[in-house]
């Protein structure tokens, strides 16, 4: 099933990340033809449903929900086409405008909380001030 969301609040909000491809403007006209070819290949709706059902891996396109092979796939494997509904409606990962010190605070936070057993409250208060400060500093 997809990722609940909160009672009273909606749908839940899954992040959903795209690693991007290009092909560099230096390239000669040849290695960007060739480059353009191999996303042809790789992006459509068969071979993208052919690479998620043998290696897991969301599939790279919303078509390849209905391509005959992977709705065949997905009804002997209903999991699988989860990650491409929720990607549909999935959240933008959180940016860390500090470099990393409010992800770190919130790793460090959580390992207080589960390896030194601190109350979560205590942790969560401590990482939000180290963060606050983060910002601050920003300015």
């Amino acid at each position: 099933m997809e990722q609940p969301g909160w009672a009273g609040v909606g749908e839940g909000k899954p992040v959903a990340n795209a690693i991007m491809a290009g092909i560099p403007a230096k390239a000669s006209p040849e290695e960007q033809q060739a480059a353009f070819k191999w996303f042809a290949f790789f992006n459509n709706a068969k071979n993208t449903a052919f690479w998620s059902m043998n290696t897991g891996y969301i599939a790279v396109r919303q078509s390849a929900l209905n391509d005959p092979d992977f709705v065949a796939y997905s009804e002997q494997n209903p999991q699988s086409k989860i990650p491409l509904m929720q990607a549909s409606h999935g959240s933008a990962p959180f940016q860390d405008p500090t470099g990393g010190k409010i992800n770190d605070a919130l790793k460090i936070a959580a390992d207080k909380v589960q390896i030194e057993n601190v109350p979560a409250e205590k942790a969560l208060k401590e990482a939000k001030e180290t963060a606050q400060k983060a910002l601050d500093n920003l300015k």
